[in-house]
């Protein structure tokens, strides 16, 4: 009969598995070793455990897999961690469940259990690939206060290199409403010190041996999608253009920028 320490001890050897499960995205494995800890060795996995088999399983797009292990997670009156909170995220997303990514937010607060970017970015997704852009951008922009979108800005562009189409859009969204709103909680483009508002889409420039590297969006996919924002839900109001030299980027002038901030205070006044 093992004792207390044995077991920790055993839990500690099969989560460090459990963990290079993780990072080699072996899904099968990860759930082999889960389940081999408590048939075999009789030793009941803890909340790292979990959050690893779930990060594995996560990374190999098995949503099922993640959402049948949150269950026996709270099942056996464990706490999720970030990890396993992001990946049960991550997998809502993959469904296109936008409201059980919301209420998931709210158990991560009951839990103290600060929401990481991966959770934060597949709830945004989510809630836009739902239609759901209010949500979304409710979402985005609390999570900007906090700090887990810091990313996005760098030097004074909105960097959206690597960044999913949902949630990219929401970024652009969030970032043109703000440059009229000016928010103090949360970092924004302010024309009028700073100039054009200038856009990363994921399109590197034409390498030496004349090969276009793109990001994971494909660069013109993401780029389109984000026009598509300009030209559907603003109407044209506000202009957004290529720039020529580099197709990886778009620009909005700070002229039409501060036009369009001008008319939305003359709107709220009256």
């Amino acid at each position: 009969h093992n004792t207390d320490d044995d077991d920790d001890d055993l839990r500690a050897l099969y989560n460090a598995a459990l963990s290079a499960c993780d990072a080699g995205r072996r899904a099968d494995r990860a759930l082999d070793l889960l389940d081999e800890l408590r048939t075999t060795r009789h030793v009941e996995p803890d909340a790292a455990s979990f959050a690893a088999a779930m990060a594995a399983c996560e990374k190999a797009k098995r949503a099922d897999d993640v959402l049948r292990l949150l269950g026996e997670v709270r099942a056996a009156g464990l706490r999720p961690d970030a990890g396993a909170y992001g990946a049960a995220a991550s997998a809502f997303a993959q469904h296109g469940a936008w409201e059980d990514a919301l209420t998931l937010l709210d158990d991560m607060r009951r839990d103290d259990v600060e929401p990481d970017a991966l959770a934060y970015s597949s709830v945004v997704h989510a809630c836009e690939a739902a239609g759901r852009v209010d949500y979304a951008l409710d979402v985005y922009r609390g999570a900007a206060a906090h700090g887990a979108f810091a990313s996005h800005w760098r030097r004074g562009m909105l960097d959206l290199v690597d960044v999913a189409v949902p949630v990219a859009r929401t970024a652009v969204r969030s970032a043109v409403a703000d440059a009229a709103l000016r928010p103090k909680r949360r970092r924004f483009h302010d024309a009028a010190l700073a100039g054009d508002l200038v856009i990363l889409t994921g399109q590197r420039r034409q390498s030496a041996a004349g090969n276009k590297k793109h990001g994971p969006n494909g660069g013109h996919a993401l780029r389109s999608a984000i026009l598509k924002v300009f030209d559907d839900e603003l109407g044209g109001e506000l202009e957004c253009r290529p720039v020529q030299q580099n197709a990886g980027r778009l620009v909005v002038p700070t002229a039409s920028l501060l036009a369009w901030a001008a008319a939305r205070d003359h709107m709220r006044e009256q």
